[in-house]
């Protein structure tokens, strides 16, 4: 079978075992000796200091081989910025799957440290003790609970309503609402609205809140807060035509106003969203 590009340099470079890396790419023989070259390239560059091939690197490997590749990263003393790419590639492109690819890595704590590893740094302003919520549906609280993704809120808006968000008037709705360590968080997913958070393990202790007009009224006040915060100066504006979430607001607002000249009703099942909630992620 062929192999991919044999690694001839010195095997430690600045500190980190780069030759660990390049076996362990060279040998991932399930991929075609194409894309485990590319990924050598990939690698080369990424350690050169080049911050966009290291995403480059994690989307010739696919978020399976990439969550492997992590834990060779954290062993060959990988530079942080090089792990907080690769954490976030998986993260972000295997976002329903994360859960099991978490389990097959070794669990929750495992990825904590290598989250830690890389030194995200998370929202500023955070307190010692931080108020983090979660929105589901049909699935029960102790389920929800076990959730890696969780909301911190934002400037101008708590926790509870992005989760409430993220939630809905669909059937069935749920948020439990918890208060962690902030050394609990381990990862920050930048470019979302609310913040959120991935928690080291699951709270010991938290709140569900299952009824549906509260949950709606915290649904709603984030859209208005969303349409203001994105007027705010560096940040993209509102645009509800181009954007899902955006969208999603304008309907809320565009509900709440027409309550409020009263034409429309008092149901929160006029919140319904789509089903873009996972339960266990």
């Amino acid at each position: 079978m062929a192999k991919a590009l044999a690694y001839d340099g010195p095997p430690i470079v600045k500190g980190v075992r780069v030759k660990k890396i390049y076996d362990h790419i060279a040998g991932l023989d399930a991929l075609p000796i194409g894309q485990r070259q590319s990924a050598q390239i990939g690698l080369k560059w990424a350690l050169d200091g080049r911050e966009e091939a290291a995403g480059s690197l994690m989307d010739y490997l696919g978020a399976e081989h990439a969550i492997g590749l992590i834990g060779v990263l954290v062993e060959a003393n990988a530079p942080p910025s090089l792990l907080q790419e690769a954490i976030g590639s998986v993260v972000r492109h295997a976002h329903k799957r994360l859960p099991s690819l978490i389990v097959r890595i070794g669990g929750r704590q495992v990825f904590a440290t290598w989250c830690r590893k890389a030194q995200f740094e998370m929202p500023t302003g955070l307190p010692e003790v931080v108020t983090v919520a979660r929105g589901t549906h049909e699935v029960p609280h102790d389920v929800n609970a076990q959730g890696l993704h969780w909301s911190v809120g934002s400037p101008g808006s708590d926790a509870f309503d992005g989760a409430a968000f993220y939630a809905g008037g669909m059937p069935n709705a749920l948020v439990v609402v918890a208060k962690v360590p902030r050394n609990a968080l381990t990862y920050f997913l930048p470019g979302s609205l609310p913040y959120e958070v991935l928690l080291d393990d699951v709270p010991p202790t938290y709140d569900v809140v299952t009824d549906p007009v509260v949950i709606a009224e915290g649904a709603l006040r984030f859209a208005y807060h969303r349409r203001t915060s994105s007027v705010q100066p560096r940040k993209r504006p509102f645009d509800p035509s181009a954007n899902a979430f955006d969208r999603l607001a304008a309907r809320l607002i565009a509900w709440d106003e027409a309550r409020q000249r009263g034409g429309a009703g008092d149901d929160p099942g006029l919140y319904q969203m789509p089903d873009w909630s996972v339960a266990g992620s």
